[in-house]
């Protein structure tokens, strides 16, 4: 198995980018959400301007089993990230281990439940707004925020999920006339296209066959009366309580998993620990369905009905074509690999803290020091 040793500040994403040269779709597990971050920047820095490979699947940014939803921002990201993972294109996918472990809609629910709208088809806005609804958006009277639409005679506003800005439809008859794009603020016209993609609201279907789904779900998952859980009640009514992500698999006759969205063949690039941490994760999600149980009306699902075991899922990527980040440094130059600066470090008790540095650039045989700072002031 190959290895890349331990290389310090953006070296990592240069490596993914080169690798990237060779390999077109490449999984990057990052050690944190701060890493992953990181990695998303100085990616994008590496590659050309015009390469769109990169996508982030990101944490709900929630505890498992939390009475919150995720950010509808959040939610928006990973929906677009599952729709790009749907399609054969190129990719360098981000995440956390979590990622690995949490079941995901059916990809064949990203992929039917998205469509495109363009100017000069035909639609019946009848059966759009009984679409649009079944793929979660929320029918308004003025569409302001993502995951919204409205329909008024032969005009259909709509903000679809991953779009910066809402579109209006103008009909004539039962075709697209023409498409807009219109400020949600003012709701005044800022432009026109020719066509936009729709993706789904939410990570699960809201349709009364994917309800009926989950009350049949809940009932075999789940001992007692279910009418005594406010999340049965509220889901069997159409309505949808916060916190109903980690009810997930229960939409779906077969829940996705990540492994169902990656071909075969994929480069995985992961951290020395990666086994460690994907056990951190599950013990994490167990800790918390042990603490959540003691709620008799929103009972939580069973970690191994939420999540996939991590012996199932190191043994899964095991199979796969695997890139390892070993802890220990690369001292050789030789070796083509970037080493970790020196160090000078501040010696507060010392009268002259920052003599390390400052003999480092009084020395004239050393190369010449560029320094770059961060203050509020001037430099």
């Amino acid at each position: 198995m190959p290895c890349w040793p331990h290389t310090p500040g953006s070296a990592l994403a240069l490596r993914i980018a080169r690798l990237s040269e060779t390999q077109s779709q490449t999984v990057v597990v990052a050690s944190s959400a701060r890493e992953l971050d990181l990695l998303k920047d100085e990616l994008r820095f590496f590659l050309p301007d015009d390469d769109l490979r990169v996508c982030v699947l990101p944490g709900w940014e929630c505890l498992p089993y939390d009475r919150y939803s995720p950010h509808p921002e959040i939610t928006s990201h990973r929906i677009q990230a599952l729709e790009r993972l749907c399609r054969p294109d190129p990719f360098i996918l981000l995440l956390c281990a979590e990622q690995i472990l949490l079941r995901l809609p059916a990809k064949s629910f990203i992929s039917g439940s998205s469509f495109c709208l363009s100017r000069g088809c035909a639609i019946d806005p009848i059966q759009l707004r009984g679409r649009l609804s079944d793929a979660g958006y929320l029918g308004v009277s003025q569409v302001a925020s993502e995951g919204e639409y409205a329909i008024r005679g032969g005009i259909i506003d709509v903000f679809p999920t991953g779009a910066e800005s809402p579109f209006r439809l103008d009909l004539f008859g039962d075709q697209i006339e023409n498409i807009r794009f219109f400020d949600p603020d003012t709701q005044q016209s800022t432009g026109e296209t020719e066509s936009f993609g729709m993706l789904p609201a939410r990570e699960f279907p809201t349709d009364p066959e994917a309800t009926e789904q989950f009350r049949k779900a809940y009932r075999r998952s789940f001992a007692g009366d279910p009418q005594s859980s406010i999340i049965y009640r509220e889901v069997s009514k159409g309505r949808f309580p916060a916190g109903i992500e980690f009810y997930l698999p229960l939409f779906f006759q077969t829940p996705g998993t990540l492994f169902d969205y990656l071909p075969g063949g994929v480069q995985w690039v992961l951290p020395a620990d990666w086994r460690d941490k994907i056990a951190t994760e599950w013990a994490n999600v167990v800790d918390r369905f042990e603490h959540c149980s003691l709620d008799p009306e929103r009972p939580p699902l069973s970690p191994q009905l939420l999540c996939l075991t991590p012996q199932s899922a190191v043994e899964t990527i095991a199979q796969g074509e695997i890139i390892e980040q070993t802890t220990f440094p690369n001292d050789s130059a030789e070796a083509g690999h970037p080493s970790a600066p020196p160090q000078y470090p501040v010696d507060h008790k010392s009268s002259t803290p920052f003599s390390a540095l400052a003999k480092r650039l009084r020395d004239p045989s050393e190369a010449r020091v560029v320094l770059s700072t961060e203050t509020p002031g001037r430099t």
